[in-house]
């Protein structure tokens, strides 16, 4: 989609230092503890990555939300 105004929005993937791991004393957990924590990491980027492109929409595109197409896009 295209909104025709040239904004973007650069991301740095590793801009947040990775919290420490503590690794289950239970082998069967360590899946778990491993996908608990790319859960949180992957919902922090999230919102870092929804809130620029949010407020762009709300001062630059008011009316529209993200993922809206405009006529002749």
């Amino acid at each position: 989609m295209s909104l025709g105004c040239g904004w973007h929005h650069d991301e740095n993937p590793s801009r947040e230092p990775v919290a420490p791991f503590f690794v289950p004393l239970d082998p069967a957990k360590l899946d778990e503890a491993l996908t608990a924590q790319a859960n949180a990491r992957h919902e922090v980027f999230r919102r870092r990555v929804e809130a620029p492109i949010t407020e762009h929409y709300a001062t630059t595109h008011p009316g529209l939300e993200p993922g809206d197409v405009r006529p002749g896009s």
